[in-house]
């Protein structure tokens, strides 16, 4: 919540509309890959703009969808993959509000179809680009508010060391999901890359039905 409200702030104080539009992108990307779970380069295959305003604005479903295009870290092939996600997590986090706000402005710009993480000018971000920016709130948090953060994390170079958007997001869903008393089947299944990786080049061993 803190990193949200620190890149809202960011958002509303600049004059410049580039800088501005990358600051709501990565808003999204955070949330994308915070609350649905997802390594850092996955939250960049949110794609096909032309469908992404009728799944984060539905008629009638009580839910929102978030289409990625990609290959998931054990599979061979990029294929579609809709995942499910609430309106508001239980937190308060506002999903659908920051999707809407990324639909908004690539609109403005004039962007129907192509990569919904995106510069100005419609080439998709980096991991790096994004990471720069996401370790830039971190410290001015840890500047403000030290309190939020481990004991061992005191300046800016620890940031560096231990936050990235390529696995800091995910490993935080999953603290949250823990602490939530979250089943493992349920993480298991939304992780299932998980057992991929430890099977180490074999077919994995799914230990229940649901996992397939």
């Amino acid at each position: 919540h803190a990193l949200l409200a620190k890149i809202e702030e960011k958002v509303l104080s600049t004059d410049e509309p580039s800088e501005g539009a990358l600051w709501i992108t990565l808003g999204a990307y955070v949330v994308i890959c915070f609350v649905v779970s997802l390594r850092g380069p996955e939250g960049l295959w949110l794609l096909d703009l032309a469908g992404l305003d009728e799944m984060v604005n539905p008629l009638t479903q009580n839910h929102l969808i978030i289409p990625l295009l990609g290959q998931v870290k054990g599979e061979h092939h990029a294929r579609a993959h809709l995942l499910p996600c609430v309106f508001v997590t239980s937190s308060g986090i506002q999903v659908q509000l920051w999707l809407q706000r990324l639909v908004q402005l690539r609109t403005r710009e004039g962007r129907t179809k192509g990569p919904a993480i995106c510069d100005s000018e419609g080439i998709q971000l980096s991991t790096r680009i994004l990471n720069a920016r996401f370790v830039e709130c971190l410290c001015d948090i840890l500047e403000e508010t030290p309190e939020l953060f481990l004991p061992n994390i005191k300046n800016a170079g620890d940031i560096e060391t231990w936050y990235n958007v390529f696995r800091s997001l995910r490993r935080g869903s999953n603290s949250r999901a823990l602490s939530q008393g979250i089943s493992n089947t349920c993480t298991s299944i939304i992780n299932r890359w998980h057992l991929k990786e430890k099977a180490n080049g074999r077919m994995p061993s799914f230990t229940n039905m649901p996992q397939y």
